[in-house]
């Protein structure tokens, strides 16, 4: 996680911003909770370093229904909850890491015909779907979850590639790979 520190706080701050800009959320919880994000990072509890958390669950001062509601009403966006779906390892196919989507609050669920389908809890965060985008190179189609949708389905795919480590570590040398 040390690895995506810089872009953890331009996400973070782009979304608060787009939030304050847009009267989501007022100037003064925007300040605290970045006070209160701060004190994370320096703890060095980097996954818990998530303003949307912090202003929903936390300072409890924005309605996580109500920024669904603005990102299908103002952008258009489809909304997918990935407990629902299977999602897919994608991570070795398009060259990323549970790490980032831990760091950005987004999962790359699907890819067909060479479009991914994306969720995201950072889709308002301009350095978000930037860094993205520049990292598939691919169509994406892009859709808002909840906040726990997306830490759920990040753990059971950290589970399983922790079960696969773990299989293939007791499989015999020179043993077929799963």
């Amino acid at each position: 996680m040390e690895a995506y520190r810089s872009l953890i706080l331009r996400a973070n701050r782009s979304l608060g911003a787009y939030l304050a800009e847009n009267a989501l959320i007022q100037d003064e919880d925007f300040a605290k909770a970045n006070e209160r994000l701060m004190d994370i990072l320096q703890e060095g509890q980097l996954r818990q370093a998530n303003l949307l958390n912090i202003l929903c669950h936390e300072q409890k001062c924005v309605e996580e229904d109500a920024l669904v509601t603005h990102l299908t009403e103002e952008h258009n966006l489809g909304l997918v909850d990935l407990e629902h779906i299977k999602v897919k390892s994608l991570g070795k196919e398009l060259g990323f890491e549970l790490d980032l989507c831990r760091a950005t609050g987004t999962l790359p669920f699907d890819l067909q015909d060479g479009i991914v389908c994306v969720a995201s809890t950072f889709y308002l965060s301009k350095p978000v779907v930037k860094h993205w985008e520049d990292l598939l190179k691919r169509n994406i189609f892009w859709y808002g979850t909840s906040l726990v949708s997306m830490a759920n389905a990040v753990e059971k795919l950290a589970e399983a590639e922790a079960a696969a480590k773990a299989a293939e570590a007791k499989a015999p040398a020179g043993a077929p790979k799963a």
